[in-house]
């Protein structure tokens, strides 16, 4: 994946989180929905500013970034485009039909044929959780000091909601990439890629904040 495939990605993901973003926008008063479903709109409207920061950063450095990292990026952020496209999907399915039937619809869009799923909820915090690895690289340092707190207490506050659907018992862990999850440290460039939410960090890492960040 070269920089200007990242930066597509990216500006990708901010752009599909932005339409689900518009569709709680449009329902959410209508369908009266569940806590879980009506707090993870915030959650959302963070992660939607923090990736379209990030793809504006990557931009002014795209000609800098070493091929390693970008590698070590691409699984991340493809990821990402996956787990947003999911979110997306599951949150149209729900939306779409009579007022009184939206959770049902819900619980069929993450259930899917074969009686797994991920929930909404589990979505969102896997994709902070692949934010946070991309945000908190030396080299691509996306993030002040100040939103990397507001991400973390974003993460609680998910990690505090109630299931969705708390009759279902669908797996509440899952990869933050696809395939098979490997830890990279590229020359100190520091990405990790998380396993069950777990956090595998490599050596020291130093914070480095600059004008164009958030």
């Amino acid at each position: 994946m070269s920089g200007v495939e990242v930066i597509s990605t990216i500006s990708a993901v901010a752009g599909i989180i932005g339409q689900s973003i518009d569709l709680y926008e449009r329902f959410q008063k209508d369908l009266k929905l569940s806590d879980t479903l009506e707090a993870l709109k915030g959650p959302m409207v963070l992660l939607r500013d923090t990736l379209a920061i990030c793809a504006r950063n990557f931009e002014e450095k795209k000609s800098h970034i070493p091929k390693e990292l970008l590698e070590a990026l691409e699984e991340i952020i493809e990821g990402c485009y996956e787990k947003a496209q999911e979110l997306e999907n599951i949150l149209k399915k729900t939306m779409h039909g009579e007022k009184d039937g939206w959770l049902k619809r819900y619980r069929t869009a993450v259930t899917g044929r074969f009686g797994k799923g991920r929930k909404v909820e589990d979505l969102v915090k896997a994709l902070y959780t692949d934010l946070q690895q991309i945000v908190n690289n030396d080299l691509v340092r996306s993030a002040t000091s100040t939103r990397l707190v507001e991400l973390k207490e974003s993460i609680k506050k998910l990690d505090s909601l109630p299931s969705s659907l708390p009759e279902e018992n669908i797996p509440e862990s899952f990869n933050s990439g696809g395939g098979a999850q490997t830890n990279y440290i590229n020359q100190g460039y520091g990405i990790q890629n998380n396993v069950n939410g777990q956090q595998n960090h490599g050596g020291t890492q130093t914070y480095h904040y600059g004008k164009d960040q958030i």
